[in-house]
């Protein structure tokens, strides 16, 4: 099935923009928010230089081309659209390659390369700082995410999830419910269940959990949650189910066992 493949190759121009003119970074992404237009001016900048600069070696400016393509293949063949800029780290070389050779062509001689280095230094160091604030703490991960990419439903989750952590449920239930909006995801329907068991809301949290079940069938936290929610509602039997469940994807939770064995009792 080659069709990933074929739908992640528009990230091959998201991802030399983000390599050769990085201005729209974001710790999370996916492709639908990868702009277009940095990769483009890049090609043509460097294809540009390639051809018009005297003394480049085009043998070599393509060695990096293809290096850069080569490296990235293996991103390319992931399905779904997630974008994780250290998949770019291998890619990278191409890159460096290709602007390595236009260099040396324009700039021979020590000095000027030494300022172009300086500058090229400069310009990296400025973004670096300007985006290390993105990775202070989860709050500012998660909101860097959300704001590089609002389609991404992983960044949602994850902003949920650091507002849920911190007590705030209210901003935690908008943040997972746009995640949900924006497609199926593992772990929001069990977090959003949280919430509601928190409120005694004992048919919402129901709902959920059975939405997470339905999504990913082996995550043993839900059924461990689910068998707190059936017998809470007086549904015994149900409980002792669900927590078996649970106990088998996960045998060694002491905690599943104990309840298991109490609402397995009363039958």
């Amino acid at each position: 099935d080659v069709s990933p493949t074929l739908a992640n190759l528009p990230l091959l121009v998201g991802s030399l923009g983000e390599l050769a003119l990085p201005v729209h970074l974001s710790p999370i992404a996916v492709a639908q928010d990868v702009p277009w237009w940095p990769g483009v001016v890049a090609a043509v900048a460097l294809a540009g230089a390639t051809w018009l600069a005297p003394g480049v070696r085009k043998r070599v400016v393509l060695l990096g081309a293809v290096a850069f393509v080569a490296l990235l293949i293996p991103s390319l063949l992931l399905p779904g659209t997630l974008v994780l800029d250290q998949r770019l780290t291998l890619p990278a070389v191409g890159v460096v390659v290709m602007l390595g050779e236009i260099v040396r062509a324009l700039a021979p001689e020590g000095r000027p390369l030494v300022a172009f280095a300086g500058v090229a230094i400069a310009v990296a160091g400025a973004v670096s700082v300007a985006y290390e604030g993105t990775f202070r703490d989860a709050r500012a991960f998660a909101r860097g995410a959300v704001d590089g990419s609002p389609h991404s439903a992983m960044a949602h989750f994850c902003l949920g999830q650091s507002y849920q952590r911190a007590g705030d449920d209210d901003r935690a239930l908008v943040e997972y419910r746009a995640s949900l909006a924006l497609g199926p995801a593992e772990v929001v329907h069990n977090n959003l269940a949280v919430i509601y068991m928190r409120r005694a809301q004992w048919p919402e949290a129901e709902s959920e959990l059975r939405g997470e079940i339905a999504v990913n069938p082996r995550y043993a936290r839900a059924y461990f949650n689910l068998g707190i929610v059936l017998r809470r509602e007086g549904r015994s039997a149900e409980a002792c189910a669900s927590e078996t469940t649970a106990l088998e994807l996960q045998p060694d939770d002491a905690a599943t066992r104990q309840e298991r064995d109490r609402d397995c009792a009363e039958q």
